[in-house]
């Protein structure tokens, strides 16, 4: 996933608005205040650094590159890393948001896009093992073994 500043100071993922920023100068972060929140992001999913380098195509070593703010992560690797249900707005300005990425929420219902929201939100905030209890959970209501 790229994420770019637009012409209209607009923080944009994968075509999603995701801020709007007065002055790009001073929301520009560090590399090393970066690396920092992809660390966190990865801790909050319940993930080792080997495991999230695989998930993202990289290197381990590389991956730890980036968590110490020596190489940005971006590109490719950015984009899978925001699949496994980390926070790009986060990474990327040091703030939470609540928005929602594109392709983790598809609802025929627009009345149910709120709850399935707030799931999503709590879930992201949980530790891993707490993730895996919930979708235990989950297919237990819905009949799954």
């Amino acid at each position: 996933m790229v994420c770019v500043y637009n012409e209209t100071n607009l923080v944009s993922c994968q075509g999603v608005i995701v801020q709007k920023v007065t002055n790009i100068e001073t929301n520009i972060v560090s590399k090393k205040s970066r690396g920092e929140r992809v660390k966190n992001e990865r801790k909050r999913l319940g993930l080792t650094q080997q495991e999230i380098a695989n998930i993202c195509g990289v290197h381990r070593v590389q991956w730890g590159r980036y968590e110490r703010g020596e190489q940005g992560l971006d590109g490719e690797p950015l984009k899978k890393f925001g699949e496994t249900g980390a926070s790009i707005s986060y990474i990327l300005t040091g703030e939470r948001s609540n928005v929602t990425p594109v392709g983790h929420i598809v609802s025929p219902n627009n009345d149910k896009v709120d709850d399935e929201s707030e799931l999503v939100n709590l879930f992201r905030s949980m530790n891993a093992s707490q993730q895996r209890l919930l979708i235990e959970t989950a297919r237990q209501f819905v009949g799954e073994n």
